[in-house]
């Protein structure tokens, strides 16, 4: 199983007096703290409260891989390793990937890290190996991903998973009343990519 992670900076929220550098020791530090909670305590972040829940309810296991998608930020990248270093000590394996230009101080770069996101999911679908299953938690990280993850979710059939701050449990979000047809969509795909990129009057040369 793969459980694929949207990641936010909740974690370092919660331990502000503890350092603020991000450096190794910083990060070592953080790691200890967090690894010493109880599994239900809010200082977990929304990251490790999450996957606490989806560990319980039998979606995931030890053994299972974890892929971080953090934000193209210091503290993104900070919060990957942290939440990398301590899944590995509950026997998951862990990866953390910086998904290019998803930052919170640029409009337009936000718009295209969105984008990157979207291909980053994607791109972990195409080289899953054959029979493995996968899943998306959508916890962490700015609130416009959830529905762009819920939309991925719902194109290649796979749950999607979100815990509301105040709820107990991860939820399983509901499918959005719409259908996707891929086979229209590969065969659609070049036009599709020359909107995307903003260049529609090629199509009327």
């Amino acid at each position: 199983m793969l459980l694929i992670n949207t990641v936010g900076t909740s974690l370092l929220a919660g331990w502000k007096d503890l350092d603020s550098s991000l450096d190794e020791s910083h990060r070592a530090r953080m790691v200890a703290a967090v690894r010493g909670l109880a599994e239900t305590d809010r200082k977990l972040g929304a990251e490790l409260t999450s996957i606490h829940s989806l560990c319980w309810q039998g979606v995931i296991k030890p053994g299972d891989r974890l892929l971080f998608l953090v934000s193209d930020t210091r503290e993104g990248a900070f919060v990957g390793k942290v939440l990398g270093e301590i899944v590995k000590t509950q026997g998951f394996a862990a990866e953390s990937r910086t998904v290019h230009k998803l930052q919170g101080d640029d409009p337009k770069a936000f718009a295209q890290g969105l984008k990157n996101l979207v291909r980053e999911i994607a791109m972990c679908c195409r080289t899953l190996p054959d029979g493995e299953p996968w899943t998306i938690n959508a916890t962490g990280g700015y609130k416009a991903q959830i529905s762009f993850a819920g939309l991925i979710g719902q194109v290649f059939q796979v749950p999607v998973y979100y815990q509301f701050e105040t709820f107990p449990a991860a939820i399983a979000l509901p499918p959005l009343p719409v259908s996707f047809d891929l086979t229209q969509w590969f065969a659609y795909r070049h036009i599709l990519e020359v909107l995307d990129e903003g260049e529609g009057g090629k199509l009327l040369r």
